[in-house]
């Protein structure tokens, strides 16, 4: 998902001189990637409900995640100013309100928030739900 500059310095199994401007976590080699990030956890992210858990690889204009939301979790609503971020559902189901609107998002689902505009991600489910989010500098 995403350029993924200095991979031959974070993975260098994954390094072949080539560059990398696709990255998939959803191998057994990006599972253990985000699994050796020590996961933290921000309770009310973004006035959200709970706590949102995640494993960030960030460049430093650049970040990359793998998020959790526990059963009744949320990330708060929020606005993306110099920024847009692309979330990829691996597990469980919730609803994202974008924009004044409502859409269901269950594994194998991707939402786009564009820059200036507005979500927030709320696990309504009875299970964990968990994503990948980039957010790219602009």
């Amino acid at each position: 998902i995403g350029d993924f500059w200095h991979i031959d310095e974070m993975i260098p199994d994954f390094y072949d001189e080539n560059g990398n401007s696709l990255f998939l976590i959803h191998t057994d080699q990006g599972e253990k990637l985000f699994d050796d990030i020590k996961e933290s956890l921000a309770p009310n992210f973004k006035g959200g409900e709970k706590s949102f858990a995640s494993r960030v690889y960030s460049d430093g204009k650049n970040k990359m995640m793998k998020g959790r939301l526990e059963p009744g979790a949320s990330i708060g609503l929020h606005r993306h100013e110099g920024n847009c971020e692309m979330i990829y559902v691996l597990e469980g189901s919730g609803k994202m309100l974008y924009d004044g609107g409502e859409e269901r998002l269950s594994a194998g689902d991707f939402h786009y928030c564009p820059e200036g505009h507005e979500h927030s991600f709320i696990n309504d489910g009875d299970s964990d739900l968990v994503f990948i989010a980039v957010v790219p500098a602009q």
